[in-house]
């Protein structure tokens, strides 16, 4: 029988084998003990019950996640963007558990809204038995009308909208989103321009028809000779303008595709 290492006599050997050993143990676990402190790793959390481990349901796991993110998460406004950060986080703590997961964008006051009346963002997770909605700005589960039980919140809302997989189909669209409202308001300010360009325009033909319309008195030559070419400055400037707002409604309305086939 081979002896064990560690019960024969020191020597130069043995001493340095187990001075390397000693020092992994050390590094490991003050290195860990660190990691955990610093906020790096965290360990699981574990329910017991007369100090027995309870293996919890993946709804019970689910509503856990949604109460301790709520307990140290702060929802800092009623805004798309933001509540789709916060669902985007749920989602990874979710899937980490190996639990099945969506993020969905919709508007509750409005089931039916299209994807540019979006105001909210949640998680789908699928449990035991089918869906839960988590609303992750509050911390609580949502289930559907038909859902059986009591003191549940149930809302049909937070299962109709639009989902995604994964975040990252996510940012796709919130970043087409973002695009899309900074186009929106660069048409809208073009829109007000062409429109008083062609106010402009318009007085300018008035003005030019009322005065020098048909024959021309020789004092009047030199003035409808200037307002005519006014009225043809006027009518480039607003057809440049007209251009660049076809050119930005063009934009737009590819954008508009690229989040239609998003979701």
């Amino acid at each position: 029988m081979k002896k064990d290492s560690w019960l024969q006599p020191l020597n130069k050997t043995n001493v340095k084998k187990r001075f390397i050993v000693a020092t992994l143990i050390f590094i490991i676990f003050y290195g860990s003990l660190y990691l955990w402190y610093a906020g790096i790793i965290e360990p699981e959390k574990i329910i017991y019950k007369n100090n027995i481990p309870i293996e919890l349901s993946s709804i019970e796991i689910v509503q856990q996640i949604a109460e301790d993110y709520h307990d140290t998460h702060t929802y800092s406004e009623t805004d798309l963007f933001v509540c789709s950060d916060m669902a985007t986080d749920v989602w990874n703590m979710i899937e980490t558990r190996g639990i099945n997961a969506q993020i969905v964008i919709g508007n509750l006051g409005n089931p039916d809204a299209n994807i540019f009346e979006c105001n909210h963002a949640w998680v789908l997770a699928e449990v035991d038995g089918g869906w839960v909605a988590v609303e992750t700005t509050q911390g609580y589960l949502v289930y559907g009308s038909t859902t059986a039980g009591e003191n549940i919140i149930r809302n049909d809302a937070y299962y109709r909208g639009f989902f995604f997989d994964n975040p990252r189909e996510l940012k796709e669209f919130t970043d087409l989103q973002k695009e899309y409202n900074t186009k929106v308001k660069d048409v809208n300010s073009l829109a007000g321009q062409v429109n008083s360009c062609q106010s402009e325009y318009n007085s300018l033909v008035n003005t030019y028809n009322s005065n020098c319309a048909g024959t021309i008195i020789y004092s009047m030559l030199s003035y409808c000779t200037t307002l005519k070419n006014d009225v043809s400055l006027k009518l480039s400037e607003y057809n440049t303008l007209v251009g660049q707002y076809n050119s930005k409604m063009s934009e737009i309305n590819s954008l508009i595709e690229e989040m239609n086939a998003l979701v």
